[in-house]
């Protein structure tokens, strides 16, 4: 076995942080191809480890045995990419840049949102002078001549990281703590680590990966499928393959017109992640989809709306409910022994003592944080606890299910509306908003689950790799060129002609709401409480079923996604990688499974090849390819 050069891994692996970092701004904002990390699976953290483990490692191993990496090397390079670079977009940057700027620069057109921030310290928004060139040039580009006012972006930007740096020791230590247990006690299979891991076992092996005929065929199905989509945008004479499908047709009588089933997408790298999950996950995950669709059309039946509206949705609330009850059920499940059983086996490589730390810490530092900012101890705790739930179960969901696309019921403020907003005032709607844009809303890069699959992926691999230490230097580093990019971005370019989600439509519905909260005050909501309840009472039904029966196939997780977002995209490429399993298992047994796994697996390495190179050819010519990963 080679040795472990951690030092060697670092470094490679924190210039790769940096470069896709450097690039991601680029290519996701202004080029608006598929985000280079848009979800749990980066492509383009997957691209570049494809190449140094497929490519220049198999070449040194032939050339040069010596420099060759080791496995752990590998590993550890890929755990910096996964944790690090994602930071330049979904992961911070994307929405902390132009939130801080947006309340200045819409009080020109008539927004009331610096009405929000009148008693704020000035660290929290970059500034509130309506028309302030800080924020017209953020938003239109640098005027000729003009540069950067990078001096005073600091103070906002050192503010903002002590805040990103509290959640993620906060995501560090809690990841720490439950990945012995659910590596050991529970036997998750971290299925989005599982492709590093054959990866890194196989590469050097003429009989792995690299030598296997079906690892390519998936491969070259992707790249093949993906270049005459490509080929068909550019030359529409070219005929495209289907990969959606429109159903809507389908859906125009009543009372099948409530059904409400959005465009079927196939989604290669979902169904090669679901492919190595167990068969019950994915099935709980599609057909509690189905159902809280068919209960739509049962409640138009009935006579009342599709889908109850207010603060949420009767699915959304019922989301809620089993998120309130998952989570402590996760909890229970990993008690202070398991913690202990996990260090003593090696499956977690950090002390108990030192992640208890981080984690109180981090929640600590972040409620202080939050308090400073002007929100209330009271409120900021509940703000914040609510925040810990939800990070708790899409990590588990992440670990359990290999979803790369995955998104919250809510945010901590949708629930507490369910019982009025009368407690908030103008300063702590608004702060209490704007940090949840910023560190809460939109999880698909959410830096905990990649933490978490990192420190699962040195419990797998039985190596004493140096973690933590590769994750914090990653944070930096990612922290550090992030901000670098994101500015240079929106002042060359102006962030009015990027990304209209970030930029705009992130600002106005939380900064709206934030005064809707404050001035018009909502009333407490008896059909979300209600959603709120069915949901509790489902998932406990469906977790004591779990446990008692071995038979019984269904789990809460398809409460908590089914009326997500990112659910709605996934959901039938989700169903055809739990078909494919079902019928491989059926047919097959476990030897077929292990036959048919390559080809799954190469699914998901030809989104991270044909990703890269249309990222590198969007660069080199500025011509945007199509996006085909769900954003």
């Amino acid at each position: 076995m080679k040795e472990l050069r951690s030092g060697r891994a670092i470094a490679i692996g924190a210039l790769g942080v940096a470069l896709l970092c450097a690039v991601t701004p680029y290519n996701d904002l202004k080029l608006q191809n598929t985000f280079l990390y848009g979800n749990h699976l980066p492509i383009g953290g997957l691209c570049l480890f494809a190449v140094l483990a497929l490519v220049v490692n198999v070449w040194l191993m032939r050339r040069r045995p010596r420099a060759a990496f080791s496995n752990g090397e590998l590993l550890l390079i890929w755990i910096m990419f996964t944790c690090g670079a994602g930071l330049a977009s979904s992961g911070l940057w994307r929405y902390l840049a132009p939130m801080v700027v947006a309340p200045a620069y819409f009080a020109d057109s008539g927004r009331r949102w610096l009405d929000l921030f009148r008693d704020a310290p000035d660290w929290l928004i970059l500034t509130n002078q309506p028309g302030s060139p800080l924020a017209l040039w953020f938003y239109h580009g640098l005027p000729p001549g003009q540069t950067i006012p990078w001096m005073a972006w600091l103070r906002v930007t050192a503010a903002w990281g002590a805040a990103f740096a509290c959640m993620a020791a906060f995501s560090m230590g809690t990841s720490a703590i439950l990945c012995g247990h659910w590596l050991r006690r529970e036997r998750l299979s971290f299925p989005l680590a599982q492709l590093p891991m054959h990866i890194v076992r196989e590469s050097g092996s003429p009989r792995g990966l690299i030598g296997n005929r079906g690892f390519w065929a998936g491969v070259l199905t992707v790249v093949v499928c993906h270049a005459i989509s490509t080929a068909h945008h550019f030359v529409p004479s070219v005929p495209d393959l289907a990969h959606r499908f429109d159903i809507s047709g389908w859906q125009q009588v009543p009372p099948w017109s409530a059904l409400g089933l959005p465009v079927l997408e196939i989604y290669f790298a979902v169904i090669g992640a679901v492919f190595l999950i167990p068969a019950d996950v994915s099935l709980s995950l599609w057909l509690t989809y189905i159902v809280l669709h068919l209960v739509r059309v049962l409640r138009f039946s009935l006579g009342y709306d599709p889908l109850h509206l207010g603060p949420l949705s009767h699915e959304g609330a019922m989301g809620v409910g089993a998120m309130l009850v998952w989570a402590p059920w996760l909890l229970w499940l990993a008690r202070p022994q398991a913690r202990r059983h996990s260090e003593q086996d090696g499956l977690c490589p950090t002390a108990p003592l030192w992640a208890i730390a981080a984690t109180c810490g981090g929640s600590a530092g972040l409620l202080i944080w939050m308090r400073l900012a002007g929100v209330p101890w009271t409120l900021a705790a509940i703000v914040l606890g609510l925040f810990a739930l939800i990070l708790l179960v899409l990590t588990r969901i992440v670990a359990e299910a290999g979803l790369l696309f995955v998104q919250t019921p809510f945010i901590p403020t949708d629930l507490m509306a369910f019982w009025g907003t009368g407690y908030f005032t103008r300063s702590s709607a608004g702060a209490t908003l704007l940090a949840q844009v910023v560190l809460m809303h939109d999880p698909r890069e959410h830096v905990m689950p990649a933490m978490a699959n990192a420190y699962a992926i040195a419990g797998m691999s039985r190596r004493r790799l140096p973690v933590t230490s590769a994750i914090l230097l990653a944070l930096l580093v990612g922290f550090c060129v992030s901000f670098v990019s994101s500015l240079w971005v929106n002042y060359r370019f102006g962030a009015i002609t990027l990304d209209q989600y970030g930029p705009s439509m992130a600002p106005t519905w939380s900064l709206d709401r934030a005064l809707q909260y404050a001035e018009t005050p909502l009333q407490v909501d008896v059909g979300c409480i209600q959603g709120l309840t069915v949901g509790s009472v489902l998932a406990g039904v469906l977790l004591y079923l779990r446990a008692h029966l071995v038979a019984w196939p269904l789990g809460p997780i398809g409460l908590v996604m089914g009326s997500t977002y990112a659910m709605g995209r996934i959901w039938f490429a989700v169903f055809i990688g739990w078909l494919a399993k079902a019928t491989v298992i059926r047919f097959g047994g476990l030897p077929g499974y292990r036959r048919a796994l390559p080809f799954f697996l190469g699914l998901l390495m030809g989104e991270g090849i044909f990703g890269g190179g249309a990222a590198i050819w969007g660069m080199l010519t500025g011509v945007t390819a199509p996006q085909f990963l769900p954003n």
